[in-house]
């Protein structure tokens, strides 16, 4: 009997061992899964960012290309004139 309850007791001890060293890990893992999670929270959100970033940045030259490519039109039919005149001169 005394050797029964000194076996059930040594399993007991490997059983509480092994659950201790199963909740260790365990608790690293949920360490490493909030640190993973974290950096990929932070590095979306630093994408999300840079991305609203060239956004305004590829709006605002649209815009420059678009007022340039209207200001070349006015200089083109402001100085119309003086080339059709400068043409006819030279024939």
């Amino acid at each position: 009997m005394k050797h029964q309850l000194h076996s059930v007791r040594d399993s007991q001890e490997k059983l509480e061992l092994k659950f201790n060293q199963v909740l260790e890990g365990l608790t690293i893992e949920r360490e490493n899964l909030k640190t993973i999670s974290t950096g990929l929270v932070n590095s979306t959100t630093t994408m999300i960012a840079r991305q609203r970033q060239l956004l305004v940045e590829t709006e605002a030259a649209r815009k420059f290309v678009f007022q340039s490519v209207i200001i070349a039109w006015v200089i083109l039919l402001m100085a119309l004139p003086w080339i059709v005149s400068s043409m006819s001169v030279s024939y």
